[in-house]
């Protein structure tokens, strides 16, 4: 398995090919690491074609630039979909709604770990 490890965040692609970004305890997580994460994500795809799992649930802070660009469907480029994990299941309904119209590629957002799973492998 492929894993890279930073203070702020872990970056891994699990057996099922899915690149998981995930904050750790304590992070606080700016602009610079998201879009660390992010290239280092784009690396492990090899330019395209992957599930992205990226869960912000367990950090310290999360600034607003990060958060909108973890939420952004066209970074990395070339992906599959991405889920994104978050604490609360209300602003899940939120940001889904206001999400843009045609993106692409898919983007959602979850509270449930086995719910975001579960659609990420609907575009295996």
């Amino acid at each position: 398995m492929n894993k890279i490890a930073t203070s702020h965040i872990e970056i891994f692609v699990g057996e099922d090919q899915v690149i998981n970004i995930k904050t750790l305890p304590a992070a606080k997580i700016g602009l610079d690491e998201a879009s660390d994460a992010l290239t280092i994500a784009n690396n492990f795809s090899n330019g395209g074609g992957k599930l992205i799992l990226i869960d912000i649930r367990e950090r310290k802070t999360i600034t607003r630039a990060a958060r909108t660009l973890f939420e952004k469907n066209d970074i990395p480029p070339k992906q599959t979909a991405k889920a994104i994990l978050i604490n609360s299941g209300i602003i899940c309904v939120v940001k889904n709604l206001l999400k843009p119209k045609d993106p692409k590629y898919p983007v959602k957002i979850f509270a449930s770990e086995v719910e975001a799973i579960r659609w990420l492998y609907s575009f295996h």
